[in-house]
């Protein structure tokens, strides 16, 4: 069975090849990143989150944005990547974030408010 990690790494990357953004992978180990990709002539790095998991409130979904490699966990860092990417599975819904704007270290909710989705949906890849 796919994790849900990597059904949201699939997801974003067809879905920036589907917008005429090429893709690409980082071959070396331990790359702070998913992709690289080419959004309107500028390369730009990209982290992927994804998540099922509503709040407590049952207001939106929760997004762990730490990064977990080989059990080691790191707060999230905005000045490592470009765009965070994240995929809500209940939804099959993409958000792309301009990482620089995020002040949150571990967490974020998305809020169910589908005018709120669709704009940052589209609005980082123009």
């Amino acid at each position: 069975m796919i994790s849900l990690g990597n059904l949201g790494e699939s997801a974003v990357y067809h879905d920036l090849l589907k917008r005429g953004h090429p893709v690409y992978f980082s071959m070396a180990e331990g790359a702070k990143f998913d992709f690289i990709s080419d959004i309107n002539g500028k390369l730009r790095s990209i982290e992927v989150k994804s998540s099922a998991t509503r709040n407590r409130a049952d207001t939106g979904y929760v997004v762990k944005i730490k990064r977990s490699k080989r059990k080691k966990e790191e707060d999230f860092d905005n000045t490592r990547i470009d765009i965070l990417a994240v995929y809500i599975e209940p939804l099959d819904k993409i958000i792309y974030f301009n990482a620089k704007l995020i002040k949150q270290k571990t967490a974020i909710v998305i809020p169910d408010v589908a005018k709120v989705l669709d704009f940052r949906r589209s609005s980082m890849l123009r």
